[in-house]
């Protein structure tokens, strides 16, 4: 796979020592299109107590240095993390140096991701059917990225593997700050990835618009509950040509008649995915509703009315879509985009690949990543290896088929229909 191109030419760091022989690099965690990460022990971790002390582990991500353009986008990541690292539920950065060629950046190290925990069939999944479970991690998430918007740093890549995790998945930190931001307004379009992104981000259907990040950061905090709740993503992106998202457009009652949740988290999901950013709830109004919730789960009536395919993804279904070149290169002039991130969280090794609701399952219903900001997990635009990634996915969560096609009379103008609720979507 693509991510493991920079190892190839980077020096194997295993056994070196860094930071005046404070960290030593013990095991490669993943390489991406500019760095790697190491599973590293802190000889020198700070402790009250004296006597000998235990090395610490920690992750130790190696970025290489870039040309001008990209070097100043390392450099940002570097210090939007730094302005949020003491904020509870962000993954807390320890130290950063640089050499002539390479950042240094010394993290908490932990075991897991979201993703990885929602990669398994419904019965291991820590978050099926467990209410108290999803209210606490969701709202531990909805306080960190609160946090991080108080401090003027949008992260713009919300998704389950930039969300670490303990083992049980009850404790979570928010990661890779490589697409941040604190620009309240971006031009820049298909930041992130594509299942993520709210349609004013991915622009082409609201006229290119300069488009508010802190909503698009709540539109990716829905698409992440709908994954901490059913395994799924809600459609493959938020454009009129894709059936699910069409067929959200067209129909109030998709989401109670396809997705294996309450009516309350229903209409709650509704609102969070307003086409009209300005209507979605606040994260405080989130987190009020979140806490207020008495299930997120359908009843055993709501359950059955939910339309459900139990048919496992194919390799079509988790095929990956390259993008064009002429949108790349845009991407890659936009001193707003960090081309050569790493991506913190799964550590370079795995794609975004969830479920969606299709209305075939024979089409390709894989989590696309967009073109610019190319992280470790996107595998630097190189497509994936179906067997390679089945085989490393093992049980992968039941994916819905959305209800039955509509009458082509009922989808004859989406479009239409998604300018009108956009209200145009201009932010004036």
């Amino acid at each position: 796979m693509g991510s493991t191109c920079v190892a190839s030419y980077l020096p194997d760091f295993t056994g070196k020592l860094f930071g005046n022989g404070r960290y030593e690099c013990t095991t490669l965690l993943g390489a991406g299109a500019a760095g790697v990460v190491y599973l590293a022990l802190d000889h020198h971790a700070p402790t009250s107590s004296s006597g000998y002390v235990a090395p610490v582990q920690r992750a130790l991500k190696i970025i290489q240095k870039a040309g001008p353009l990209k070097f100043e986008a390392q450099r940002r990541e570097i210090s939007l993390h730094q302005l949020v690292s003491d904020v509870p539920h962000v993954l807390k950065l320890h130290d950063t140096f640089e050499d002539a060629q390479y950042f240094y950046l010394v993290m908490d190290y932990h075991e897991s991701d979201l993703f990885k925990l929602l990669c398994h069939d419904e019965s291991e999944s820590p978050y099926a059917g467990e209410d108290e479970l999803v209210r606490s991690v969701f709202v531990q998430i909805l306080d960190a990225v609160h946090a991080c918007h108080e401090r003027g740093v949008f992260h713009r890549d919300i998704k389950p593997e930039n969300i670490l995790c303990n083992a049980d998945g009850s404790e979570v930190y928010i990661a890779d700050f490589g697409l941040g931001t604190q620009r309240t307004l971006s031009y820049t379009f298909g930041c992130g990835t594509w299942s993520y992104m709210s349609p004013e981000c991915i622009g082409e259907e609201c006229e290119h618009k300069p488009y508010s990040t802190r909503h698009g950061d709540i539109w990716a905090l829905g698409v992440l509950l709908v994954n901490m709740t059913t395994g799924l993503n809600p459609w493959e992106m938020a454009v009129t040509a894709d059936d699910a998202f069409g067929e959200f457009l067209v129909d109030d009652e998709h989401f109670e008649q396809v997705l294996p949740v309450s009516k309350a988290a229903c209409s709650l999901l509704k609102q969070i995915f307003s086409i009209n950013p300005l209507a979605r709830p606040t994260i405080p109004e989130l987190r009020e509703r979140i806490l207020e919730l008495p299930t997120f789960f359908p009843s055993k009536k709501e359950d059955a009315s939910a339309k459900v395919d139990k048919h496992m993804p194919t390799e079509a279904d988790l095929a990956t879509t390259m993008v064009d070149a002429e949108q790349k290169k845009a991407l890659e002039e936009d001193s707003e985009v960090d081309i050569g991130t790493v991506n913190l969280i799964s550590y370079g090794l795995e794609d975004s690949y969830l479920p969606t609701l299709a209305d075939s399952v024979s089409t390709s219903s894989s989590s696309r990543s967009s073109p610019g900001p190319a992280t470790p997990d996107e595998s630097s635009q190189s497509p994936v290896d179906a067997s390679e990634f089945a085989e490393g996915l093992g049980k992968a969560l039941w994916p819905l088929a959305a209800k039955a096609r509509k009458s082509s009379a009922d989808h004859a103008s989406p479009a239409l229909n998604v300018l009108e609720r956009l209200e145009m979507l201009v932010l004036e």
